[in-house]
Order: C-alpha cells, then structure tokens, then sequence
C-alpha cells in the first residue's frame, strides 16, 4: 500500500464514527415519524371491531405493549443529543428490541384475528390495513438499517 493509499485509510477511518452517529441520529428520528401511526391504528381497530371486547387479553396486551415501544422511541427522540452515552451496540439492540416488540403485536394480532374471524371479516379487513400501512411505513423508515427492515418484515 502506498503512502497516498495508507493516509486515505486513515481519514476515512477518522470519519467513521461521526457517520455511524449521523446514521443513529437518523434511525432515531425516522421511528419517532411514525409514532403517531400505531396508537391512531389501534384506536381504529379496537373501536371498529369485535376483537376487542372478544379477546380482550390479546388486544390490550398488544395495545400495551405497542405503546410502551412508542414510548420508547419518543424517549430515544428527546434524548438524541446524548445518544453517545448509550453506545453503538445497545442502541442498536434497542431500535431491534423496539421493531421487534411493536411489529410483533401486530403480527400476533393479526394471526390470531386471522384464526378466530378468517379472510372473509370486517376485523381482517381493518387490521390488514393497519399491516399493509405499517409494512408501507416501515419499508420507508427502516430501509436504511437493514437488520431493522428484516425484523419487521419477518414478524
């Protein structure tokens, strides 16, 4: 390797974690856009439908556990200017954590309402709207982690 090869090495290396901070900063504030999304879906579903006086566990599990998350990422919002206190790899476990718990109350939702009503439902048609939504969403705000896109799409 040149000495031209050897310094450019260097600076790119220098670079790299103020592009990693940019990148966590961004991550950060893409899932706090969409944090309005899931408690207007919920309310639609929960008011619309049957599930949830039919399966009441189910449904205010999921709500509960789908609204800490948004608390979640609104905590992550206010706190992003000290994002370096948390480190690189927490945060990265805790934008999976946070995917992970939301997408997969939403995907249990929709497998249970699938088993209890099947395709031909008011319930099926309202909660697949809320997954063709979130999926839409998702697609835009976690494309740029890959890992993140991957845990939704699987849940």
């Amino acid at each position: 390797m040149s000495v031209r090869e050897d310094e450019a090495v260097k600076e790119t290396a220098s670079l790299l974690p103020g592009l990693v901070r940019e990148a966590e900063l961004d991550q950060v504030v893409r899932l706090f856009r969409v944090v309005y999304a899931y408690p207007f879906m919920l309310a639609v579903f929960g008011l619309t439908t049957e599930y949830r006086s039919a399966h009441p566990g189910l449904f205010w599990f999921s709500t509960v556990a789908i609204l800490v998350a948004m608390g979640m990422r609104i905590a992550l919002f206010r706190r992003r200017k000290h994002l370096d206190a948390i480190g690189t790899r927490r945060l990265h476990w805790l934008f999976i954590a946070n995917v992970g718990l939301v997408s997969g109350c939403t995907g249990l939702m929709f497998a249970t309402d699938l088993w209890f009503y099947g395709f031909e439902s008011w319930t099926f048609t309202i909660l697949m709207l809320n997954v063709v939504g979130t999926s839409a969403g998702g697609t835009i705000a976690l494309t740029p982690t890959i890992a993140l896109l991957r845990t939704q799409i699987v849940l």
